[in-house]
């Protein structure tokens, strides 16, 4: 490798092995590990977005938890390490000293943390995260914090010496003249060499022929374009299997913040690559310590966070920044159970048709191996998250979610009704007729359709006469072309031959004056007479098949070749 440290990892992320300190310096050096991490963090992610906001809300804890035992914290910076009252907290383990460095290069020696630090913890990552990369021009780290003036923050510093400048000629004496001459002569003379080049060893006894130097070529290409990502993970993968138990649990700390890094940048392969490798040392044939498992089963679990979820929907749904669809789907296929809320939340969310349907379909998968968390999202207080519960136990025939259905149709909220609605078909439930017809009167029109289609769906026969009389009421007749024709359709399917007087007559039927139903009344019970599976409703149909009104015509024709509008 060529040193350089892949995002998100590093040595400061072990934890101490320490066994006599005391439970204070232990809170001191975990608030100093995370505070190191956190650095790194903000300027990976450059200073936003949902994973960081993660890192600095766990900074903030541990911040406060050393308020409960200090009432200021005191710690004393050398070149390569951080004390507190002269015992060393950071670096601890094997990490390395790059926070204490921070601080050392600009003359800090002292630094005391007051209460009140977490509350401007933002504006100090700010500082540091850009304080590293600044050139000599610009204002350094001391500089930086001064014009903060952050609250709970205080420093002591040292004059840093400054090398003695030779200022020629003694004071008051004007400098010596210089020849413009020489100036010339100097920059026409040959700049010396100040490296080699392969041209120093061709005519060595030694040097490279042709393919040799074209084999070199190759292998520092190779090198050059070397996947360090893949290297590091084998070699932490490796000591995850082999390592003590100490070393296993230092690894999965690494890895829970490995796995943020790479679906922030789109690298769904590498991470589901990185989860199909822990899933089969965690299953494998070699037990792993119960603390080890319980940290990987966390790195899992990041993936249930809505933060994690909707970040990754958002970069499906920017086609500049999408990463393949098979990769996404092989990442989704890692999901545990407690992601299908939050995907439930998002799917309707979802801009992209090619990204919704993913997503749909992966979330399906999960309900499907997951019935019993399925069934426990319906006692959700979220009308979205239980709608989408709903939507699975209808698609899949949850029989064992009946009651919980049935309870759901009297829900105050209409989506969750009509959703509760299409699960009762999906379920096959005819014993929740009864309640569904009660929902022909909802105020709702998107719940009375669906009220409508189920119990077409379901053939309800019980069902004929409330949609008889819903289809001579006045909210009906009011309503909109596609609602009458849900509710003609419906009682086509349920009533069957003893319908099909009463549709007949609001086809063909006439009043006082040779005057009959609207057009549109008349075409829906054409759409009505459709459904239904007797001799008697064709012979109906043929009856107004050169009726004098166009739409009626045009119904009854489609009626008469078995097919309808909408």
């Amino acid at each position: 490798m060529d040193g350089r440290q892949a995002p998100g990892i590093g040595a400061a992320d072990f934890p101490t092995d320490s066994a006599d300190r005391s439970p204070v310096a232990g809170q001191i050096e975990e608030l100093l590990r995370t505070f190191s991490s956190t650095v790194r963090s903000y300027r990976l992610y450059a200073g936003n977005g949902p994973m960081l906001e993660r890192f600095v809300g766990v900074l903030r804890e541990r911040v406060r938890d050393v308020w409960e035992e200090l009432d200021r914290l005191r710690l004393e910076i050398t070149e390569n390490a951080i004390l507190w009252e002269g015992h060393r907290v950071y670096p601890t383990g094997d990490a390395g000293a790059d926070l204490a460095f921070l601080f050392y290069k600009d003359g800090i020696r002292t630094v005391t943390l007051l209460p009140g630090l977490e509350e401007v913890l933002d504006r100090l990552l700010s500082v540091l995260g850009s304080a590293p990369p600044l050139r000599e021009e610009e204002d350094d780290l001391v500089t930086l914090m001064w014009a903060e003036n952050l609250a709970g923050l205080r420093y002591e510093l040292v004059d840093l010496p400054v090398d003695s400048i030779d200022l020629g000629a003694p004071s008051g004496a004007a400098p010596a003249r210089i020849d413009p001459a020489a100036v010339r002569a100097a920059a026409s003379e040959p700049a010396p060499s100040t490296g080699l080049s392969a041209d120093d060893f061709r005519e060595t006894l030694y040097f490279l022929d042709e393919d040799e130097l074209r084999k070199l070529e190759h292998e520092v290409q190779l090198e050059a374009n070397r996947d360090l990502w893949r290297d590091v993970l084998n070699a932490l993968l490796d000591r995850l299997e082999d390592g003590s138990p100490e070393r296993q649990l230092r690894i999965a700390r690494i890895l829970e913040e490995v796995l943020p890094s790479m679906l922030s940048s789109g690298a769904f392969d590498r991470a589901a690559s990185l989860l199909d490798e822990l899933t089969r040392i965690a299953t494998g044939e070699t037990p792993l310590p119960p603390e080890v498992l319980q940290r990987i089963r966390l790195v899992f679990e990041q993936l249930a966070s809505p933060q994690t979820l909707e970040q990754l929907v958002e970069m499906m749904d920017e086609p500049a920044r999408a990463p393949g669809a098979d990769s996404f789907e092989r990442l989704l296929g890692y999901f545990p159970p407690a992601s299908l809320a939050p995907l439930t939340q998002l799917i309707d969310r979802i801009a992209r048709p090619d990204t919704r349907r993913i997503v749909t379909a992966a979330a399906e998968r999960l309900a499907a191996g997951n019935r019993d968390q399925v069934v426990r999202l319906l006692a959700s207080d979220d009308p979205l998250v239980v709608r989408g519960a709903l939507r699975w136990v209808g698609s899949l025939a949850i029989g064992s979610a009946a009651g919980e259905v049935m309870r759901l149709l009297r829900h105050d909220s209409p989506l969750v009704r009509e959703a509760a609605v299409e699960a009762v078909v999906g379920l096959r439930a005819a014993v929740a007729g009864n309640t569904v017809i009660a929902l022909l009167d909802d105020p709702e029109r998107e719940v009375r359709m669906a009220a409508a289609r189920a119990l077409g769906a379901l053939e309800h026969s019980a069902a004929r006469e409330p949609l008889e009389e819903a289809i001579q009421g006045k909210r009906l007749r009011a309503a909109d072309r596609t609602e009458k024709q849900a509710f003609f359709e419906a009682l086509g399917r349920v009533g069957g031959a003893e319908a099909v007087p009463f549709l007949d007559r609001l086809l063909n039927g006439r009043k006082w004056l040779g005057r009959g139903e609207p057009a549109e009344i008349r075409a829906c019970a054409a759409y009505g007479l459709a459904r239904v599976r007797h001799p008697s409703a064709r012979q109906s149909l043929e009856r107004a098949a050169d009726d004098s009104d166009p739409v009626v015509r045009t119904a009854v024709a489609r009626a008469l070749r078995g097919g309808t509008e909408g």
